[in-house]
């Protein structure tokens, strides 16, 4: 079976870049209770790890990941965000996501899209002068449920060949 993807309706795409702000918006002020929310409960947030040996050969895999969480996992991330135990947020670094190359599309199913996004995470910490910037795209499944948009899948590629050690206190 061959799934065709198409664009979606001006009211849909209105729709999910609401979404997708409210989501980056509830990232950035730390509000991690309320961001859970827009997740949906058999979510998979999953960050492959990009391989590259030579020119040309560079490839994404699966059997290896920066992590693969399901909605027991992020839930547990976002309780130890509330506790005392986030040394690595203490103080609070500040996050800025810059959210690019939108690309909304329907697989046919009124209540699901697809969305590919390029993000640049832009984070500063204490009084340092150089920031921390994260590059990475984005593939979502968003799934309406009860009329309100949520998070189903989230593949997170990065753009780095060293990882980063913020993708690991942060959603991305």
């Amino acid at each position: 079976m061959t799934i065709v993807l198409s664009k979606v309706d001006e009211k849909t795409k209105e729709k999910i870049l609401e979404f997708l702000y409210k989501e980056i918006e509830l990232l950035e002020n730390q509000n991690l209770e309320e961001w859970i929310k827009l997740v949906d409960e058999n979510i998979e947030y999953i960050a492959p790890y990009k391989l590259t040996m030579k020119r040309g050969s560079e490839q994404v895999t699966t059997k290896m990941t920066y992590f693969n969480d399901d909605i027991r996992s992020l839930l547990i991330r976002v309780k130890k965000f509330g506790t005392q135990y986030v040394w690595s947020e203490d103080p609070p670094a500040r996050y800025r996501y810059h959210i690019t190359r939108v690309k909304i599309e329907s697989n046919g199913d009124p209540n699901t899209v697809n969305v590919h996004s390029v993000i640049l995470l832009f984070v500063t910490r204490f009084d340092y002068d150089t920031p921390h910037i994260i590059s990475y795209e984005r593939k979502d499944t968003l799934i309406k449920k009860n009329g309100q948009w949520k998070l189903l899948r989230r593949e997170v590629i990065l753009d780095h060949s060293l990882t980063p050690y913020l993708i690991y206190t942060r959603f991305l």
